[in-house]
């Protein structure tokens, strides 16, 4: 039986009345790209310079995506905590979007791990890059993104896994990227035991979000750094 999951954001009280502001970036694109196409609180966006007002608040947000009207739709986790400007633009190495602010830096996640201590050995990620909560350990340090290529977009895979280094030829992941203090350990081969979350997570700050496990509810908290 798959693992129960809800996931919920606590952030800080803001005003009401603010607004964040997404728009498109039409520059690169290459035809099918103009398909691309955003919801976000009920309201559409398209790959043609146009803008939405999304009004802040303290509750989790979600972005649906799909390249074109004959996919399916992602789900995007995002926090529309600060009203700020930011734009999508067309990631012409691997396809789909990136998130940009409005000078156009791409915005980088950051997250921290927390769960209750455990004998088992646990691994969190963002894309290829990781960290482990080993036996009797119950909060990791931040997880700064390092080996993702600069190349690849940055709305992230954001998942939390039971791991042994057994491996199981068929079931492993050879990857992954280890963070352990300063130093990184690649190509890390670990196979999965039990998936906890996994999701797509759309960063609009620097600041590092925590994300809580707990494995015996099956739920997931996302606490907002800032």
């Amino acid at each position: 039986m798959k693992p129960f999951l809800l996931v919920i954001i606590m952030l800080p009280l803001l005003l009401h009345g603010q607004y964040a502001v997404f728009t498109t970036d039409t520059m690169h694109l290459e035809g099918d790209e103009q398909g691309s196409e955003w919801i976000i609180a009920g309201q559409h966006l398209k790959f043609d310079g146009s803008s939405i007002k999304v009004k802040t608040d303290n509750v989790l947000d979600t972005v649906l995506y799909r390249t074109d009207d004959y996919r399916a739709w992602d789900t995007i986790i995002c926090q529309i905590s600060q009203p700020k400007s930011y734009r999508f633009i067309y990631n012409m190495c691997c396809g789909g979007f990136g998130i940009a602010d409005s000078i156009g830096h791409f915005i980088q996640a950051r997250t921290i791990f927390e769960t209750w201590p455990s004998e088992k050995l646990h691994l969190g990620k963002l894309d290829d890059d990781g960290i482990l909560l080993r036996p009797g350990e119950n909060l990791s340090d931040t997880l700064d993104i390092t080996c993702h290529s600069v190349m690849m977009s940055n709305i992230f895979n954001v998942s939390f896994s039971e791991i042994t280094t057994k491996i199981d030829k068929s079931n492993y992941n050879d990857n992954t990227c280890i963070k352990n203090g300063k130093d990184y350990t690649y190509d890390f081969t670990y196979t999965p035991t039990k998936s906890y979350c996994n999701f797509l997570y759309m960063p609009l700050s620097h600041a590092p979000v925590t994300i809580v496990i707990s494995r015996k509810k099956g739920l997931v908290t996302i606490m907002n750094g800032e």
